[in-house]
């Protein structure tokens, strides 16, 4: 029974070490739009527009509802943001594009924190200066570094993750503005138990199923 019980032990502890863990995620970079959205297959843009006026503040903290599913997911900021709307005469950002945008205000680093699951998301960044800097997204130990010009359109930061984004960091060598911004969308349904997650039912199956075969034996 003791041997049994040992080996039974062993294989949960095994097991166990098969589950992936929270600092194990895998996420990637993308620096284009078209192959980000290839790769997260279901997405869409946040509506800034409608959720913060021109010349307006972003106060510290308010969020911003992201579209769904899920629904109730939300960004926030660590600092005050200002809300701008690109004019068509402006021919700095990308593609021609004239989205509502966020200035930061003069600060270099903005630190977004979403609350819900968010395993994909997006933007597009340029400096306010009109010279070439080097700004940077990271979430969780993962970065993505480009050059970009103040007058030479703003360029596309992506990430997708196999586990939730908790946060994101936008930085910056000077002030600058980001906006466009796109995220995953997973139709509501049971998650999909993970690899380690199943070994390890598995395992408690079957040494539950020994346990009653040993007492059947010594009865």
């Amino acid at each position: 029974m003791k041997k049994t019980l040992m080996t039974l032990l062993m294989a949960v502890a095994v097991a166990t070490c098969l589950i992936p863990s929270q600092g194990n995620a895998l996420i990637v970079t993308f620096s284009d739009r078209p192959t980000w959205e290839a790769v997260v297959g279901n997405f869409a843009d946040v509506d800034l527009a409608g959720q913060v006026a021109n010349r307006a503040t972003l106060s510290a903290g308010s969020p911003i509802s992201l579209p769904g599913p899920p629904a109730g997911r939300t960004l926030s900021f660590d600092k005050a943001l200002e809300g701008r709307q690109v004019p068509t005469s402006w021919a700095t950002w990308s593609g021609g594009e004239t989205p509502r945008i966020l200035y930061t205000n003069g600060a270099k680093s903005v630190t977004g924190t979403f609350a819900g699951p968010v395993y994909g998301f997006g933007l597009e960044m340029e400096p306010e200066p009109f010279n070439i800097f080097l700004m940077m997204l990271r979430t969780d130990g993962t970065a993505l570094y480009q050059k970009v010009s103040g007058i030479g359109g703003a360029k596309f930061f992506g990430i997708d993750s196999d586990v939730a984004i908790s946060s994101v960091l936008l930085s910056s060598k000077v002030d600058f503005s980001f906006g466009r911004m796109v995220v995953d969308v997973t139709p509501n349904a049971a998650p999909v138990p993970e690899p380690g997650t199943v070994v390890l039912l598995g395992v408690g199956l079957l040494g539950l199923a020994g346990y009653g075969y040993a007492r059947k034996r010594n009865s």
